[in-house]
């Protein structure tokens, strides 16, 4: 088996998030136009630098900036036409990860929150490999980690540090109770740039769904959601189960955690969506390496 996928321990070291360093580098190359697919209700702006390349001419857009509309062509034409030109080397990101508590768990390979921080770490990767600039704010247990984008390499090395002990299964005992969003709702600064939260929410309250739009207002937002599809699998019967609230017994009917769990997701989705936020679910048996490769394909990273 993998040890990627299925790591011996679901509780990482500083070494097992390095070694992931290599799988970063080698991801590929980001394609120059990342397909997006524009969700519902989304009015964000396009990233766009000012470099020497031209990357396509096209008629206006009521977003466009006004310095690059084409003169020429608008005059030829008669209708006003913008330079469209290729992002700038250096990219901002903004990386974000949330674990409430609900992510220390898995039926098979490791933890959800075993395979948030590799993913959130081979992101950590590439963005210093392409030489970009990274942010993050990381929260779990009792625990809010926040750094504004630096390339100080002993600042990187302890968000390494922070991203393992994330997955300490001891943060299980103590909910995070206060969410990255909500913790930069009133940094005005956070524009243009790609945005990746990765949370194992599984409902947003009107605080998170407040804070979230005013982010994605003015940036890329991608929410990855790790999910294990076995556990609508468990068969019927009654389990105890535990969570915050302590011990209670459940009556599980297979075919109804599947419909409420569908129903669940769906809206969650239709939340995000119309708020202009792109939303990529995963399963836990995919690899973190192939869930990183997809992130870059799409534009989430490059």
């Amino acid at each position: 088996m993998d040890k990627l996928i299925s790591p011996l321990s679901p509780i990482l070291d500083n070494s097992d998030l390095i070694a992931l360093a290599p799988y970063a580098k080698h991801l590929g190359k980001a394609p120059k136009k990342a397909q997006r697919s524009q969700p519902s209700g989304q009015h964000q702006r396009q990233v766009k630098g000012h470099g020497m390349e031209m990357m396509e001419l096209r008629q206006y857009q009521i977003h466009d900036e006004f310095r690059h509309i084409d003169w020429r062509v608008t005059a030829r034409t008669g209708v006003p036409h913008t330079r469209i030109y290729a992002q700038e080397n250096e990219h901002k990101r903004l990386l974000m990860l949330d674990i409430s508590g609900v992510g220390y768990f898995g039926t098979q390979h490791t933890f959800i929150s075993t395979r948030m921080a590799q993913v959130a770490s081979l992101i950590a990767w590439r963005t210093q490999i392409q030489h970009d600039s990274l942010g993050y704010c990381l929260s779990f247990g009792d625990q809010i980690h926040q750094k504004s984008y630096t390339h100080n390499k002993k600042l990187f090395s302890l968000l390494i540090s922070h991203l393992a002990d994330a997955t300490h299964i001891q943060h299980r005992a103590v909910p995070s109770t206060l969410e990255p969003w909500n913790a930069l709702y009133k940094t005005s600064s956070i524009k243009q740039q790609n945005v990746i939260i990765l949370s194992d929410r599984l409902t947003l309250s009107t605080a998170d769904l407040k804070s979230i739009a005013q982010l994605a207002k003015h940036n890329y937002l991608h929410w990855i959601k790790i999910t294990d599809n076995n556990a609508q699998r468990l068969p019927s019967g009654q389990y105890l189960m535990e969570d915050t609230n302590g011990l209670k017994w459940l009556s599980v009917s297979q075919m109804k955690v599947k419909a409420q769990l569908e129903a669940q997701n769906a809206l969650f989705k239709k939340q995000l969506n119309e708020l202009g936020a792109y939303v990529h679910q995963y399963d836990l048996h995919e690899s973190p390496v192939d869930i990183a490769r997809h992130l870059l394909t799409i534009g989430a990273i490059h």
